[in-house]
């Protein structure tokens, strides 16, 4: 399965990683899975992260047997070159039919699951301080 198909984690594949996952997100009234949840949020951050990795390629072609001043007057004609990267998010390959061999989705999880508890970590700070706002503003 491809990393754009569909949402390749499940609330089912975090909590066999982490057991307390689904109890924790019930408690914080965090989404793990869906349009706008810790999972959506981080299988996107993770096709930036890489995007932004992929080697570029320049259109200009070079033949064989060309000069170097030959390539040098040609490709200095002070204009930029195609840069297009070499691949696309639809092939990158997630799921694999050996399951030993899914490193896309096994980092999916580490990242799903580093953010949920960066959540909860921050949603507690809250409400931490929203105690001290409320008995200040009273």
């Amino acid at each position: 399965m491809l990393l754009t198909d569909s949402y390749i984690l499940t609330q089912a594949e975090l909590s066999a990683e982490d057991a307390e996952v689904v109890n924790v997100a019930q408690t914080f009234n965090v989404t793990l899975t869906g349009p706008g949840s810790i999972v959506d949020k981080t299988i996107g951050g993770a096709c930036q992260e890489i995007t932004a990795s992929f080697q570029n390629f320049s259109g200009y072609l070079i033949g064989i047997g060309m000069s170097s001043a030959h390539v040098a007057a040609v490709l200095n004609t002070l204009s930029t070159s195609i840069n297009r990267p070499r691949m696309q998010m639809n092939q990158v390959v997630a799921i694999q039919p050996n399951p030993s061999q899914s490193l896309v989705t096994r980092w999916l999880e580490y990242k799903a699951l580093y953010h949920f508890y960066r959540a909860v970590f921050h949603r507690k700070l809250e409400d931490r301080y929203e105690k001290k706002m409320n008995l200040w503003d009273k």
